[in-house]
C-alpha cells in the first residue's frame, strides 16, 4: 500500500540502459585518451546529451 508521503518509484531501467551503451562506446576510446591525455570532452557531451549530467552545469 503506497501512502501520500511515500517517495515515487522511479525505473531505473532505461537510465541504466542508456549507461550501459555510453559505456561501451567509451571503452572504445578509453585507449587513446590514456596514451594522449586529452580530456574526454565528447564523452561529457554524450552523457549530457542523455540526460546523465543533469546536475552538471554545462
Amino acid at each position: 500500500m503506497r501512502h501520500d508521503r511515500d517517495p515515487p518509484r522511479v525505473d531505473f531501467g532505461p537510465i541504466l540502459a542508456r549507461a550501459e551503451l555510453l559505456g561501451r562506446e567509451f571503452a572504445r576510446t578509453a585507449a587513446h585518451h590514456d596514451a594522449t591525455g586529452d580530456f574526454p570532452f565528447d564523452n561529457f557531451d554524450a552523457l549530457f546529451a542523455a540526460g546523465l549530467l543533469v546536475a552538471c552545469p554545462r
